[in-house]
């Protein structure tokens, strides 16, 4: 009779409390469960193991009932809680101005100030960020004692003030701006999960925050004199142009590194080498040891130093889910070799996961923390399967034993980058659902550059570690450790900017349905387990997802999502939508035939809104082709995110009005370099010119083919769409002189007027009203003076972009419905048609 297998649990029994604790995390998170019944569940289920205890019945399962009862608790009480006391609780999106007491808790990183671009018109200037623990606002010259974490924002550096530092400051504090479109990243949602309750801008640091009391000793004082040392260092043998890569990759500064510089990382699939993980606690360790083999330590104190120094450095750099993740697997190896005990992955695994998330269960939704895992795990047990180490072969073994040293050399190079390139795909191929996800692109180039890529920062990393190291010793290798430094970062973003030039380096692709998501990695997840325990009881279908197969499965699922119908849209229905960009304009015009039109896409915030609003959007209304894009006139506040938009969406046609392309502008020159080389042509449209397409006809009732002279915004686009005897206007800038010769001419009552020159009051004369009569203006702007003075002294309706964010109209047959979507405001603006 065979003896029973052992459960395939038994050498792991942290990955089902693993499990129910995220499931724990998970209910709270879209149940939304009270703190209280959590609390109460959690006890109850206690109760009932220790009931089962007593009477010798199976405990596990109350067990794991009351982790996931601690699991939702956990993450209510630091994600979604708000106690009494917060600050939170008092705070609006509206800045209001406040003076303020707390402690910094967490330190300054600076945040470099934008590079020249053509399309940038207010270039960004160096800031600060921290966050401060709140001890008390000022009310009526009494301290109101409140408490939360708030984000600090400041100009400039500001060094004297440390972690630890009592401090008083007078500046402007909000509730973090919730998405101003669907499909946005949700920047409030992030900061909630960091344990962030509000936000402080302060415009002049030097006069508005004062010290009260010095810091004492502590542990993040301690973290922070550790990275300032670290940055000191790196500035000062690295030298100012090189310190923001060298400081992400060693000190995970990422602010240090410009936007532009961190996404051709992004763009080219490498961004993994720059996010302290742990490739860089590895490469530590081994520096570490050799240095503790030369001091002849014996292996168990040396495994315990090598635990201490590697912890100490994942919280150094930040303490983000794959440098802990990293420090919580070495960790557990490294007590391995002080008991003298095996250490199974499957449990390592489990451990590494439950610290992170009791360190901050926010980070189960965050990119990186699912990213990291998911390598790793592919990286333990699925390397091994789909790329297992060939059998030793005596004989072959003795032969190439005995041929030159420069051949066996040669041999081994090749081995070594063959695995290294099939590794990369591997876990590549298995990354794609999740990054398209997050940030819905495909990287082709990071197959071609990932291994050297990894391979120089390899080398960066121990010239690096031991710069910072010899530096403290006098500094007698510091030339050769900086040599190697500056040689391998340079080489390295030489090879990232070489692959971000490739046309099929980088596809944008737009969103993957999320149940596509789910679909593909249940089915890997579910492969790996049966990998980990063949005898665990799971469909046959994770046995067959060998490599061939399981390359399959991801074509199958993509091939499903991207297929899958994601418009919807009524073919009798016109949909305007005036898309959320701060100072600037871009309006999404998708008409009843299936067509989408673009008016206008820029705005001061510089063309990054692309990429933050109208992108998002975009793929959120499942687009992924624009038929043409309308741009108004030649000021970059309207057209300077053409460039990204081309990056991104295929674009058919771009058309503007004569006078465009003559402006002596350095932004007008770059977009046309760009059109220019991708062979595309502008097409200039005049007044008196009429079109239609399916049910909607257009109307340019603004410029003419020349003239008028003065300014761009008086020859801005003025363009009318009627559709089902509704009619809507589009102004961009147009003021003054071509204003007038607007208004000079007949019109039919507007339904829906964009407010010219985003609302300014010159712009937007009584005369304009009594000539168009609209039912509704939207002003592509925040809350302006204009909006007030017409709900003052007009009955006229008047959204504006920045406080009710996206706004939507709709006209069909039945009348036109406005609908807005930060505020949540649905009105009638006509019924039937006219």
């Amino acid at each position: 009779m065979r003896p029973n297998p052992t459960p395939p649990l038994y050498y792991a029994p942290l990955v089902p409390v693993a499990a129910a604790f995220t499931l724990g995390i998970l209910f709270d998170r879209y149940l939304v469960v009270a703190l209280k019944s959590w609390l109460v569940m959690a006890t109850l289920m206690l109760l009932g193991a220790s009931l089962a205890s007593r009477r010798k019945q199976p405990i596990i399962p109350w067990l794991l009932l009351a982790f996931t009862a601690l699991g939702g608790a956990h993450h209510n009480q630091q994600c979604q809680y708000v106690a009494p006391g917060n600050v939170a609780r008092i705070l609006t999106e509206k800045p209001m101005l406040v003076r303020a007491r707390g402690m910094l808790c967490e330190d300054w990183t600076v945040r470099p100030k934008t590079r020249e671009n053509p399309l940038v018109s207010q270039p960004r200037t160096e800031s600060s960020l921290a966050v401060l623990e709140l001890h008390a606002l000022q009310k009526e010259g009494d301290w109101i004692p409140h408490d939360g974490k708030v984000r600090l924002t400041v100009p400039g550096r500001l060094e004297e003030i440390r972690v630890g530092d009592e401090v008083e400051l007078l500046g402007w504090m909000n509730l973090p701006v919730t998405p101003a479109n669907p499909g946005e990243w949700d920047y409030s949602r992030w900061l909630r999960d960091q344990g962030i309750s509000a936000e402080m801008h302060i415009r002049k640091a030097q006069d508005l925050i004062t010290r009260l009391n010095p810091g004492g000793f502590s542990f993040d004082r301690l973290l922070a004199r550790i990275r300032h040392y670290g940055q000191e260092v790196l500035q000062h043998r690295i030298g100012e142009n090189e310190y923001g890569l060298s400081a992400a990759l060693l000190l995970g500064q990422n602010n240090a590194l410009p936007a532009a510089d961190w996404d051709h990382y992004v763009r080219t699939g490498v961004i993994h080498v720059l996010a302290i993980s742990g490739q860089h606690l590895v490469i530590l360790g081994i520096f570490i040891r050799f240095l503790l083999r030369l001091a002849r330590l014996d292996y168990r104190r040396a495994a315990l130093i090598v635990a201490l120094l590697l912890f100490i450095y994942a919280m150094v750099t930040g303490g983000r889910p794959s440098a802990m993740r990293a420090a919580a697997m070495v960790m557990m190896g490294c007590l391995g070799i002080l008991l003298g005990k095996r250490v199974f992955p499957a449990n390592t695994f489990a451990l590494a996961w439950i610290v992170v998330l009791i360190l901050n269960p926010g980070d189960l939704f965050n990119s990186g923390f699912q990213l990291s895992f998911l390598a790793v795990a592919v990286l333990i047990w699925g390397i091994p399967y789909w790329s297992p180490t060939p059998a030793i072969d005596p004989l072959q073994q003795l032969i190439e034993e005995s041929e030159p040293r420069l051949l066996r050399f040669s041999r081994f190079l090749f081995r070594e980058m063959r695995l290294a390139y099939k590794t990369t795909l591997y876990i590549s191929v298995s990354l794609i659902p999740l990054i398209i996800y997050w940030q819905n692109l495909i990287s082709l180039s990071g197959l071609l550059i990932g291994p050297p890529v990894i391979l120089l920062s390899t080398i960066a990393l121990l010239a690096g570690f031991g710069l910072l190291f010899d530096n403290l010793l006098g500094g007698l290798f510091s030339g050769i450790c900086t040599f190697l430094l500056k040689w391998s970062l340079a080489l390295a973003n030489d090879l990232v900017l070489f692959a971000d030039k490739l046309t099929w380096g980088c596809w944008y692709t737009g969103p993957l349905p999320i149940g596509c998501v789910i679909l593909f990695y249940t089915l890997l997840v579910g492969w790996l387990i049966w990998l980990q325990w063949r005898n665990f009881p799971l469909p046959r279908i994770f046995a067959q997802l060998k490599s061939g197969h399981f390359l399959k499965t991801l074509l199958v699922t993509m091939a499903i999502g991207f297929l899958w119908p994601q418009r919807d849209f009524e073919k009798d229905e016109l949909r305007i939508e005036f898309i959320s960009v701060g100072h600037g304009g871009c309006t999404l015009v998708e008409l009843p035939d299936g067509r989408t039109l673009l008016y206008d896409t820029g705005s001061l915030a510089g063309p990054d809104i692309v990429q933050r609003h109208v992108a998002p959007f975009l793929w959120s209304r499942g687009i992924r082709r624009i038929d043409e894009v309308i741009l108004s006139h030649a000021d970059l506040d309207h057209f300077n995110g053409l460039p990204a938009l081309l990056d991104r969406f295929a674009i058919g046609q771009i058309t503007t009005t004569p006078s465009f392309a003559d402006k002596n502008a350095p932004g007008v020159k770059e977009v046309l370099r760009v059109l220019e080389t991708r062979g595309m042509n502008l097409r200039a449209i005049h007044r008196p010119m009429t079109w239609k397409s399916g049910d909607v006809s257009f109307q340019v009732l603004h410029p003419p083919a020349e003239g008028p002279p003065g300014i761009e915004n008086v020859r801005s686009l003025v363009l009318l769409l009627e559709h089902q005897g509704h009619h809507f206007l589009f102004t961009g800038d147009i003021e003054k002189v071509g204003l007038d010769q607007v208004l000079s001419q007949p019109i039919s009552p507007i339904d829906v007027l964009m407010s010219p020159h985003h609302g300014s009051v010159t712009a937007n004369p009584t005369k304009l009203f009594d000539w168009a009569k609209p039912k509704l203006v939207v002003v592509n702007n925040s809350e302006s003076g204009f909006s007030s003075k017409m709900k003052n002294d007009r009955e006229i309706l008047t959204w504006s972009t920045g406080t009710a964010g996206l706004i939507t109209i709709r006209s069909h047959r039945s009348g036109v419905v406005a609908e807005t979507f930060r505020t949540g405001e649905r009105r009638v603006i006509a019924s039937g048609s006219p």
